[in-house]
Parts: structure tokens; C-alpha cells; sequence
């Protein structure tokens, strides 16, 4: 029974017999007492070895607690630090109790660091292993009373810093002991580095916003150091490049601290600058008379210097000075509308005469010379003026006025490049002004004060053929070829020809069949129209038949002509080049048959069928291009005896005939002729010879001579 702070037992122990009695206790922790534990057994019963109030060391047990300690700490090798420095922390980790520890684990907890750097991957330990995930560095070992554990490890401060500019390193571990638990602990458990932001704020000026051709300019650079930390050497550049060549550079330039070099076209100053201290540099430039460049004098300044607020590529308007140097300036340039003309075509010029100085022009004058081009055009009198006047006095075109700051007066006019060409076929002329400022002065050589136009002799090469040799039959067709060929120097974007049929159509019918290699055709009337694009060296062929009229209907001639009213074409209007021409006479269609024979006989038995080849023969001359026919007819049903008296017939069918060559024999007949010969051409020069075979079957009838008569007749179609 347990009752205060003693623990009784209480039974009955026969002789020999023994009671065993077993408790526990759990040392607190802290331990607030003497870290001695001593308890005493005592018994009043007689013959007790442990009496009340005395015994022996057996009737005492004592334990002495043992108390842990880790300490543990963190710092780092610097206070403060600047972006893209490295700081190096270090925990120490001592076993200061008086118990081993066995797989001890330290955290440093790294986010308040790791939003203003990088940690490098590079932790060591002088025992146990050091992990790294997350955001923490964890060291784990074992630690003997009295050992120590060293852990290193760096990061990287952003560099532009990203954080809130303070890195907060954190060590905990929740071991018996430990200095640093888990939630709580001393200022060991931290360290603190404090990240300053450097900043190098720079302006530079002019003493003045322009200034003129000779005058002087003074530029004045101020540098403050504005940040948290001290500037050790700091570099400014002042870039030059941009004042020149309008300036020349006095070679003046002071510091009120730091030094300073010059090397063209750029001043260097380097110095030192605690936080808050300031330098002054001044230097001066004279500008040129004349300015030889753009009159516009930019000085940059930039610092590599960490911080500054002119970085090289940077675009803070602080970091440039602009001083614009006012002097008087005339543009004037001069363009033709086009830089390659067609004979007989325009050329339009115009003149922008520009105020683009800083001074207004009173009374200004420029000059147009026309001599290098009125000997290939003519000048039309059409000059005009958006401000002032223009007059002309050949061959000069002369304008004046009035011109005040950012004015512009144009000056319009044209000529008319003749045809044929007359001159060196290139339109060559120039402006000038003496006004001050001009850009172009008498004798100048700016191309914008000139234009030159080259002349392009245009040539449209025309013919027109036909598939005779000056004549045709009636009835024929003829076929006609127009070829247009560009052999000048010009394209055409739209040639047109006209096929002329009015001397044609009177005695020939247009077959509708008009093609051509390009462009678009059209007929109306009696007049076919070409229009197409010719490129240089380029040939359109167009090609077209009309059929003669079978009887002839006008004058028996067909006249064609082929024109164009394009420049430079060979067949104009009223034109008489004879290629444009075509002149084909018609013949009327004639046939004629000589050297028929008169008669012919056929001799044979009753009974039998007699065969006579050639009997028949006859030459066909005709000049129809259609051909001909030449056809046979019986004038009688019968072939009648010779002797009068005998009643005997022989139907003309009986008698059959064929051309010679040929197999098949047809049966005459006294209605219906038949085709001994057709062809469809004309016969040959001296006419077609024709020879006809017969056969006629005899039937049983008297002897004698029986006849009829054969008509031979050759047409045309």
C-alpha cells in the first residue's frame, strides 16, 4: 500500500518463506530535485535486519540521475552582405550533457534564407551526414560527452535581390538537451545576415537645350551614392560618340573626387563613394562651323557599377542629354514619276523644296535646268507651286519665296518625250539653290538634286500573211497569220492590232475561227481586235480563215490590212508598209471534159456477158477545190436493133459500167446517172485522165447491131 510517500507491505511469512516486492518510478525532466534518488526499508518486527531509525547499507538504494545537453548553435561569417555575394553559416553542434547520444538530427531551417539567395549543394560535416530537401539542412550522427559537430555550408545572394533583403538562419532539434528545440530557443539558434541594396544614382545635364554652329556646351555628371553600402571603386562612362563630328571635345573635364581619363571617344571616371557621399564631373564641347554632322549632339552616360541607375543598355532618360544645334537648312530634292519612260509618253517632275533648318528663308531661290532634257522632250508649261512663284525662261525653271520654319513648297511640271526619239535618249537635269544650309548648291553632286529618266524606244513589229500565193478559187478557204512582235525596248501592258476584213467579206464568208498565242479577241463587223500584254522580245500569233464565196459577190479581190495605233507600231493608221497588207485575187470554179470518145462496141454470142476495159476514156480539167463528179445516163430503156424490122431489145440495165481499176460494175439506166469518177480536189494542172470499163450481159436475140446512147456529164459541187 502506497500512501504519502511510503510504500508498506504487510503479510504473513511461514518459516523459510520469503516475499518479493517490485515498484517503479519516472525521473521527471527537467529534474527539479538533487538528481540523487535514495530510499530506505525499515521494519519494527522483531528480529528485523532493517530496524526503524538504523540497518545496515542493504536496508538503503540510491541512483544518481544523469542530465543530457546538446548544444547547439548557428552563425554566419558576415552581418551584412550585398547581391551576388556569398556567405558562408556554420552550426556547431557540442555534446555538453553527461549521456552519449545516439542518432541525434539537427534542423537549419532554410526558407528565411532561400527567398533572398541560392544555397550551393556544398554542406559538410566534421562527423555524422548533413541532407538537404526542401528548405532544410538536417545533420544526423552520434555525439560521445564531450564531442563536437562542425557544419558548413554557403548560399548565393540573388543578384537582383528578390527577398525581404534579410536571410534568417534557423537550427532546432527536438533531442533530450538540446539548446535549440523545437519551437523555441536562444539567440544561438539563429543567424541573421542582413542584405544591403547598393545604389548609384546618376544624372547628367547640358547648360543648354541648343545651341549654334561655334558654340560652346557644358555637360555636368552628379553621382551620388544613395544605397546601403560603400562604393570601393566606382566607374562612370560618358560615351561621346554621339557629339561628334558636329563638336570637338575641349579636354577640360574635372572631378570633385575620383579621376578621370579620356580615351575618344569616351571619359571614364572612377572613384570611391561612401553611402551618401556625392561627385561632380563638368566637361564642355565646341560645336564645328559648319556642323559637318546630323546636328544632333547625344551624350550618354552609363556605369557598370552595381546598383547604378545608368546601367549599360539601360533607358532612364537621366543617363542621356539631347542639345538639338539650330542651323539654317534647305532640303531639296527632285523625282520624275518614273525612272524609265516610253517614247511619246509624259514624265511628271517634282520639286519639294523643305525649310528643315531652325530659321525661316525670305526671298529663297531654286533653279531647274531643262537643257539635258529638251533636246528628247517638250517642255509643257504646266509648272505650278504650292507656295511662291515659278517661272520659266528656257530652258531654266526658276522658283522663289518664302519658306518659315518646317514650310515645304512643291513644285509640279511635265514633258512629253517625243516620238521618234530626237536626242541621247536619257532626260538628265538638276536643282540649285545658293541659299545658306542648301542641299543642293550650284555644282553639288546630292543625287536627291537630280533625276534621270532613260528613254525607251518602243517597237511593234507587224505582219500579215496568208496560205496562198496571191490567188484563190472560189468556194477555197484562205487561212491568215498576223504576228505581232515586241522588238523594242519597251513592254506593252496593252498592245492592240485590228484586222481590217471590210475588202474581204464582200467575197468571202469569216469562218469564226480567229485564235491567237495571247491576249483577248473580238469580232464585230467586219473588223477582228487583238489586245493583248507584250513583254520585250515576246510574238503574239493570231490566225483566222474566211471561205470564198462559191460565185463570185464583190470585185473579186480579197483586201486585208492589219493596224495598230500603239506607238512604235510598223502598221499605223494610214500606214503603207506592204507587211500589213494582203491582196488575193479570186478565180471563178471552171470544168471542162475533152477527148470523150464517140463510140465504142462490144461483141459477143447470145447468152453470154462481154467485158471491154478502157472502152470509155476522157480527161476532167477543173480548178474547183471541192473536186468533181463525173456521172453516166442512158438516153434510152434499150439498146435498139440497127436493121429495120427486127423486133429484138436489150434493156439498157443489161449494159453495166464501172471506172477503170475499179470492181464493182453498176447497171446504166436511163433515169438515174451513175458515178463513173469524183474526187475531191481540182484535177492536176493538165487535167485528170478517166477511163470507164463495160459489160453487158447479150440475151437471145436476133443478130445485129444494137445501140443506145450514153451521156457523160462532169460537174462541180
Amino acid at each position: 500500500m502506497f500512501a504519502g510517500s511510503d510504500l508498506t507491505w504487510t503479510g504473513d511469512l511461514a518459516v523459510g518463506e520469503i516475499a518479493t516486492v517490485t515498484y517503479s518510478v519516472t525521473v521527471r525532466a527537467p529534474d527539479p530535485g538533487d538528481r540523487a534518488m535514495t530510499n530506505s526499508v525499515a521494519s519494527s518486527v522483531p528480529g528485523s535486519t532493517c530496524p526503524v531509525g538504523g540497518g545496515g547499507p542493504a536496508c538503503t538504494a540510491t541512483v544518481t540521475v544523469l542530465i543530457p545537453g546538446l548544444a547547439v548553435s548557428t552563425t554566419a561569417n558576415k552581418a551584412t552582405t550585398t547581391p551576388g555575394d556569398s556567405v558562408r553559416f556554420t552550426i556547431t553542434i557540442a555534446n555538453t550533457g553527461q549521456t552519449l547520444y545516439t542518432g541525434a538530427a539537427v534542423t537549419d531551417a532554410l526558407a528565411g534564407v532561400l527567398d533572398d539567395a541560392i544555397y550551393n549543394g556544398d554542406a559538410t560535416a566534421t562527423t555524422g551526414g548533413v541532407v538537404f530537401a526542401g528548405s532544410d539542412l538536417t545533420w544526423t550522427g552520434d555525439l560521445a560527452v564531450g564531442a563536437t559537430a562542425t557544419v558548413t555550408y554557403t548560399v548565393t545572394v540573388n543578384d537582383p535581390s528578390t527577398g525581404d533583403k534579410v536571410m534568417s538562419s534557423v537550427v532546432a532539434s527536438s533531442v533530450p538537451g538540446s539548446t535549440c528545440p523545437v519551437g523555441g530557443g536562444g539567440p544561438a539558434c539563429t543567424a541573421t545576415v542582413t542584405v544591403l541594396i547598393p545604389a548609384l544614382s546618376i544624372t547628367q545635364t547640358a547648360d543648354a537645350a541648343t545651341t549654334t554652329p561655334g558654340g560652346t556646351v557644358v555637360y555636368t555628371i552628379a553621382l551620388t551614392n544613395t544605397g546601403q553600402t560603400d562604393y570601393a571603386a566606382a566607374t562612370v562612362v560618358s560615351a561621346l560618340d554621339g557629339l561628334f563630328p558636329d563638336t570637338i571635345y575641349n579636354g577640360d573635364a574635372t572631378a570633385t573626387t575620383g579621376t578621370l581619363d579620356y580615351t575618344a571617344p569616351k571619359l571614364t571616371w572612377t572613384g570611391a563613394l561612401a553611402v551618401g557621399a556625392s561627385a561632380t564631373i563638368t566637361y564642355s564641347v565646341t560645336v564645328k562651323d559648319p556642323d559637318p554632322g546630323d546636328k544632333a549632339l547625344t551624350s550618354n552616360v552609363t556605369s557598370p557599377t552595381p546598383g547604378s541607375t545608368c546601367p549599360v543598355g539601360g533607358t532612364d532618360p537621366a543617363c542621356t542629354t539631347f542639345v538639338r544645334v539650330l542651323v539654317p537648312a534647305l532640303t531639296i530634292t527632285k523625282a520624275a514619276d518614273t525612272a524609265v519612260v516610253v517614247a511619246g509618253s509624259a514624265v511628271h517632275y517634282t520639286v519639294t523644296i523643305a525649310n528643315t533648318g531652325e530659321t525661316p528663308y525670305a526671298g529663297a531661290t531654286v533653279t531647274d535646268a531643262l537643257a539635258g532634257v529638251l533636246d528628247d522632250a517638250v517642255y509643257q508649261n504646266d509648272a505650278t507651286a504650292s507656295a511662291g512663284t515659278v517661272t520659266y525662261a528656257a530652258p531654266v525653271l526658276t522658283w522663289n519665296g518664302d519658306l518659315a520654319v518646317g514650310e515645304i513648297a512643291t513644285v509640279t511640271y511635265s514633258v512629253a518625250v517625243t516620238y521618234p526619239a530626237s536626242g541621247d535618249r536619257v532626260l538628265n537635269n538638276a536643282v540649285a539653290s545658293a541659299e545658306p544650309g542648301s542641299t543642293c548648291p550650284d555644282a553639288g553632286t546630292d543625287p536627291g538634286c537630280a533625276a534621270t529618266v532613260t528613254i525607251l524606244v518602243p517597237a511593234l513589229t507587224i505582219t500579215m500573211t496568208s496560205d496562198t500565193n496571191g490567188d484563190i478559187v472560189a468556194s477555197g478557204t484562205v487561212h491568215y497569220t498576223i504576228v505581232a512582235a515586241n522588238t523594242g525596248e519597251a513592254p506593252y501592258a496593252a498592245a492592240t492590232l485590228s484586222a481590217l476584213l471590210a475588202g474581204v467579206l464582200d467575197d468571202a464568208t469569216y469562218n469564226g475561227d480567229a485564235a491567237a498565242s495571247g491576249g483577248v479577241l473580238s469580232f464585230a463587223g467586219t473588223t477582228l481586235d487583238w489586245t493583248g500584254a507584250l513583254p520585250v522580245n515576246a510574238t503574239a500569233v493570231i490566225t483566222f480563215s474566211v471561205t470564198v464565196n462559191a460565185l463570185v459577190t464583190g470585185d473579186g479581190v480579197l483586201d486585208a490590212q492589219v493596224t495598230s495605233a500603239v506607238t512604235g507600231s510598223t502598221c499605223p493608221v494610214g500606214g503603207t508598209d506592204p507587211g500589213c497588207f494582203s491582196s488575193i485575187t479570186v478565180t471563178p470554179t471552171s470544168i471542162a471534159m475533152t477527148d470523150l470518145i464517140n463510140e465504142f462496141t462490144l461483141t459477143g454470142m447470145p447468152n453470154t456477158t462481154v467485158r471491154g476495159t478502157e472502152v470509155v476514156t476522157m480527161t476532167v480539167t477543173t480548178n474547183s477545190v471541192n473536186g468533181y463528179t463525173v456521172t453516166a445516163r442512158a438516153n434510152s430503156s434499150e439498146l435498139v436493133p440497127a436493121t429495120p424490122g427486127v423486133t429484138d431489145r436489150i434493156p439498157v440495165a443489161n449494159l453495166r459500167v464501172r471506172e477503170s481499176g475499179t470492181s464493182a460494175f453498176s447497171p446504166l439506166s436511163a433515169t438515174t446517172p451513175v458515178v463513173v469518177h469524183q474526187q475531191s480536189g481540182p484535177s492536176a494542172p493538165g487535167g485528170d485522165a478517166i477511163g470507164n470499163d463495160y459489160e453487158v450481159d447479150i440475151p437471145f436475140v436476133a443478130a445485129d447491131r444494137y445501140s443506145t446512147t450514153i451521156d457523160y456529164v462532169a460537174i462541180t459541187p
